[in-house]
């Protein structure tokens, strides 16, 4: 997925998010709490969490924590 800032791929199978070139690791958390969104997989955890992990890199401009903007 190309984001403005760089490109991204997430693996399916464990959820992780890596960044071109090189396929550097980019370490992201979901938070805790419970969204209010209806997930048609609920209970598939990996799914959830890769599908939310795609929001970063779709609008990478937008992203304004520090961390997160380092590690881009």
């Amino acid at each position: 997925m190309k984001g403005d800032r760089r490109t991204y791929k997430i693996h399916l199978g464990s959820g992780n998010t890596m960044i071109e070139p090189h396929n550097r690791y980019l370490c992201t958390v979901p938070k805790a709490e419970r969204t209010e969104t209806y997930l048609p997989f609920e209970g598939d955890r990996t799914m959830a969490i890769t599908l939310s992990k795609a929001v970063l890199p779709a609008e990478d401009t937008g992203t304004t924590d520090p961390t997160i903007l380092g590690r881009l």
